[in-house]
């Protein structure tokens, strides 16, 4: 994911480096990482990255590029407007956003991130640090958004990948003393909303309905009730209880509700578990 052909080097001299495999950092090989988790593999938003490592008795090419992808026809990745692809926190993600489609890998929508490399030749240690290609020069934080078909329900969901690295510059990778800085992007974080055609704002978990709860006034005769509630318009929320949160929890559909709220008798032990989700 880059090429050493197109960019100019800049030479910054080291000194202290006793062997090539000090200057290879924490990342060894090329990974292919999950980043949503999707019961359907043509889902998943992937970050890829890729290492290629060269070692000869001269020299040390060490080069590294960041991407993410998400097959095409099950979804996107999206950008905040034309002039800018990361989305700031807390700006919404949803119909509104533009599609991100310069670059179809196949039946893969490729993003690329950002890529570097860089050369210690032998014997000295001059270290030759390429910059490469930065679609987000400077920057050790961003959130990049998507859109993908729902695994379950009908419809588009929306999410978004936080991917985060220490410091913006290669040529900024050692430390006083001489541990090494995160330069490459990594995924650190993400979020989708669940229910369909929802928007999620960038950064924070989606924005659910929540259950109100209150204990009803005793009257003669009957035992201690709850009283729960969530907001109207969200037909798509089945409320559902448990008798106790195990590994795994076993949830059931609660039936017989009054529009949007159920009475329930507290049990003897005042315990009482229930949730809402979302029920295609």
């Amino acid at each position: 994911m880059y090429n050493r052909i197109s960019i100019v080097p800049m030479i910054l001299l080291l000194l202290g480096l006793s062997s090539p495999q000090g200057f290879a950092q924490l990342l060894k090989r090329s990974k292919s990482i999950p980043i949503t988790g999707a019961s359907d593999p043509n889902l998943e938003v992937v970050c890829e990255v890729g290492v290629d490592l060269q070692s000869t008795e001269s020299y040390l090419l060490y080069g590294v590029g960041v991407g993410l992808n998400l097959t095409r026809g099950f979804g996107h990745l999206l950008r905040h407007n034309l002039n800018q692809d990361a989305f700031p926190v807390g700006s919404p993600i949803g119909s509104n956003s533009l599609v991100y489609t310069n670059m179809p890998i196949g039946y893969t929508w490729l993003r690329p991130i950002h890529s570097y490399s860089w050369e210690v030749r032998f014997p000295g240690n001059q270290i030759f640090v390429y910059p490469g290609s930065d679609f987000f020069p400077g920057q050790t934080n961003i959130l990049i958004g998507f859109v993908r078909q729902h695994p379950v329900g009908a419809g588009n969901q929306y999410g978004w990948v936080r991917l985060t690295r220490e410091t913006a510059d290669p040529r900024n990778v050692f430390r006083e003393d001489w541990s090494e800085r995160q330069v490459t992007f990594m995924p650190s974080g993400f979020a989708v909303h669940p229910i369909p055609e929802q928007p999620i704002r960038a950064g924070e978990p989606p924005e659910l309905p929540q259950l109100v709860s209150e204990v009803l006034p005793a009257e003669e005769g009957l035992p201690t009730r709850v009283r729960v509630s969530w907001a109207s318009g969200w037909s798509s929320m089945q409320l559902e209880s448990a008798v106790e949160l195990g590994n795994p929890v076993q949830w059931s559909p609660v039936f017989g509700l009054n529009g949007t709220e159920a009475v329930f008798e507290l049990p003897e032990d005042g315990q009482l578990y229930l949730r809402l989700a979302y029920a295609p």
